[in-house]
């Protein structure tokens, strides 16, 4: 029997698309905006649209996930971007979850998460 009150913890854990790699590319190291969003980029392969990495590291920030912490160089103003202690535990459940994930193989190959078959693409 699958503990529904669990699914719906790990569901929160990714109820935002980019907040999982934020979170891990923060754990590697703090970053300015730009440096993170290039990381991003080229960790994931697509564009991060910087409105949506904006809204995330401030919603992560308002959960206590990271802090933003305000830097100056010359007259220049900027933030860091790191981790606090409750990130890292939250870094730490997201990697034992895609250990999980990785490690189990697939109950139903050829099939997609439904249980029907999964398309190809010369079956378009």
């Amino acid at each position: 029997m699958i503990d529904i009150d669990t699914l719906v913890r790990i569901a929160g854990y990714f109820r935002f698309r980019w907040d999982p790699p934020i979170l891990a590319e923060l754990a590697q190291r703090p970053s300015r905006f730009r440096q993170l969003a290039t990381r991003l980029q080229r960790h994931v392969g697509e564009h991060v649209d910087d409105n949506a990495l904006s809204r995330s590291l401030q919603r992560l920030t308002r959960s206590g996930l990271v802090t933003a912490d305000d830097n100056r160089v010359g007259r220049r103003d900027f933030k860091v971007y790191r981790l606090t202690a409750k990130g890292h535990a939250h870094v730490h459940t997201y990697g034992a979850l895609a250990a999980v994930f990785v490690e189990k193989p697939d109950p139903h190959p050829g099939q997609d998460e439904l249980g029907d078959p999964q398309r190809t693409d010369d079956a378009a």
